[in-house]
């Protein structure tokens, strides 16, 4: 039997969602926990516009009965945001990967989501992990403050 559960969050005006997916079986038998692992969970933005990091690494891991987490080789799908809540489809693997290098299309999103499908089955969501765009404030009022 497989289990999803979506869990949100509010920070700062920023959502982010998590989901965990996980199995059951009567006898007690195996358990895989699948996950995503961004190399960064934050994208930064300048007054200028620029990202930074300018891509995220997304890396795919299972997790079989508490043992090692081992690469899982899925299909990936990634989606951007510009308004942080509708999502825009802009990455489809085209073969099985264990891990993602994805560069944002445009310095105007809010956020980048990422979603782990089951092997050779996009329909099969295993997990999705949210990295949202924060802009830094505290270089805007210093650019401000030097082109005044």
């Amino acid at each position: 039997m497989l289990f999803i559960n979506y869990l949100t969050f509010s920070i700062n005006g920023k959502t982010l969602v998590k989901n965990f997916t996980w199995t059951k079986s009567k006898d007690g038998g195996l358990s895989y926990i699948y996950s995503i692992e961004p190399s960064s969970y934050v994208i930064n933005k300048t007054y200028d516009g620029t990202l930074s990091p300018a891509s995220i690494t997304f890396n795919a891991y299972y997790q079989k009965d508490g043992s090692d987490r081992i690469p899982y080789h899925g299909l990936f799908t990634i989606e951007e945001s510009t308004t942080g809540s509708d999502f825009k489809s802009t990455y489809l693997s085209s073969k099985n990967e264990s891990s993602l290098t994805y560069t944002p299309t445009s310095n105007n999103i809010k956020s980048v989501r990422c979603i782990l499908s089951q092997t050779d089955k996009v329909s099969v969501v295993l997990d999705r992990q949210t990295v949202t765009v924060s802009v830094s404030y505290t270089h805007l009022r210093a650019h401000e403050t030097l082109s005044d």
